[in-house]
């Protein structure tokens, strides 16, 4: 059974490889500015805008990754079952969670007020 599934991915991926890619083109962003307004046109193709949306956006998965693992040591918590290394264990992921979580918000908050200053 494994074998005929494993021979089918790689039939697929076979079939994949020799077929011809299609045809592709680069568009030019910010030459469509004249014709339309979006949010890529409405000013944000300057540096400092760019810079601050990718450090946002980086930061804001970062505060995600910290709220998951607040949840996931608390998870660990509530099943370690009175085990001490294990509660243990738990208490240090909500901890460094909650650190990072500290750290990401101190960061955004820096970030943004370094960038409003000089603009």
């Amino acid at each position: 059974m494994k074998r005929s599934i494993v021979a089918v991915f790689v039939a697929v991926l076979g079939l994949g490889v020799l077929l011809p890619a299609p045809s592709t083109h680069a568009v030019e962003v910010f030459n469509e500015c004249q014709e339309q307004s979006s949010a890529v046109c409405n000013g944000t193709n300057d540096a400092p805008s760019m810079v601050k949306t990718a450090i946002n956006a980086s930061l804001f998965v970062l505060g995600m990754v910290a709220v998951l693992m607040i949840v996931i040591g608390g998870i660990r918590y509530a099943t370690s079952a009175g085990d001490a290394a294990q509660v243990k264990s738990a208490k240090n992921t909500i901890l460094y969670a909650i650190v990072g979580l500290v750290v990401a918000i101190m960061a955004f908050t820096i970030i943004n007020f370094v960038l409003n200053w000089f603009k």
